[in-house]
């Protein structure tokens, strides 16, 4: 852990490793000194040695103090009469694939989203998937990007991701197929999955889902398509009509004052669903979270 400390140059990577490293010192010094996890004694029905309760009272580590929080628990009866909400149901949740979008990655769309997904909790799981191409950093569109996110909420360009890089005519999106082959092992891995939510390049990438299922083990059976936009990719033109995509109940979101994507090509996207959702909100390029 030392060591990748050491080697990684991306600076919150580095401190994510720094912290992992003083983690397992920590653990390491407390087998060095007890032989054991003192903090585990009390669940492991051991007793604990006049060292051991000094240090249990002493202690500010995290992963100590939460397993000495833990208690025991009675478990009221179950009034049969009592009428079961929703979320109380016996029904699983819900397994739903997250996409992010152009120039993003898997942990800052879970961030920028999290009061949606915090909301969401009791209804679904979410796994949050990560482009495998990475973004080559140039100056194009920094004045848009500035607009839409502000100056200091812009992405840092090393931890950039997207699903796809467009020619100039937009016609050709190289190396599409690694993401698709990524998101059909994803599916095999860690699925299957009931829906997918992608948001801006992929919301786009969904809609390329939706249009090609079942495609080797993707297959789901909803989408929400947050500041979409349709694929222009000639390969798939004849996929991206008007009503073709049927059977898919699929919710489209829009921020009135999206600086990126222009409303009119979200609702564009939305037509090529039978029986879409149009929702918006009134911001700009984002996943709202009211």
């Amino acid at each position: 852990m030392n060591d990748l400390a050491l080697q990684v140059t991306q600076r919150n990577l580095r401190k994510r490793y720094v912290t992992n490293a003083l983690s397992a010192k920590t653990h390491q010094q407390i087998i060095e000194q007890f032989g054991r996890y003192p903090h585990r004694n009390k669940l492991l029905g051991r007793e604990s040695t006049e060292d051991e309760e000094k240090y249990l009272k002493t202690t500010h580590n995290d992963f100590v103090l939460s397993v000495q929080s833990l208690k025991s628990v009675a478990v009221e009866p179950i009034d049969k009469n009592e009428t079961a909400s929703p979320i109380q149901s016996d029904r699983p949740l819900l397994k739903i694939l997250v996409l992010h979008g152009f120039r993003q990655n898997a942990n800052s769309l879970k961030r920028s989203g999290k009061n949606l997904f915090k909301s969401l909790k009791d209804v679904a799981t979410f796994t949050f998937a990560n482009a495998p191409l990475p973004y080559n950093s140039m100056n194009e569109g920094k004045e848009e990007l500035s607009a839409a996110f502000g100056d200091e909420n812009s992405p840092e360009t090393s931890y950039q991701r997207i699903w796809w890089n467009s020619s100039a005519d937009s016609k050709t999106y190289h190396h599409l197929d690694v993401s698709l082959h990524y998101i059909d092992k994803l599916f095999q891995s860690e699925g299957p999955f009931d829906g997918i939510i992608g948001f801006s390049q992929g919301a786009s990438l969904c809609a390329i889902l939706c249009a090609l299922q079942p495609f080797g083990n993707i297959s789901f059976d909803f989408s929400i398509l947050i500041s979409g936009f349709t694929p222009r990719a000639a390969c798939y033109e004849h996929l991206m009509q008007p009503n073709s995509i049927k059977n898919q109940p699929s919710i489209h979101i829009y921020g009135v004052n999206d600086a990126l994507v222009d409303n009119d090509r979200t609702i564009e996207l939305a037509a090529i669903f039978e029986n879409p959702l149009v929702l918006s909100h009134p911001g700009g390029h984002f996943t709202p979270n009211a």
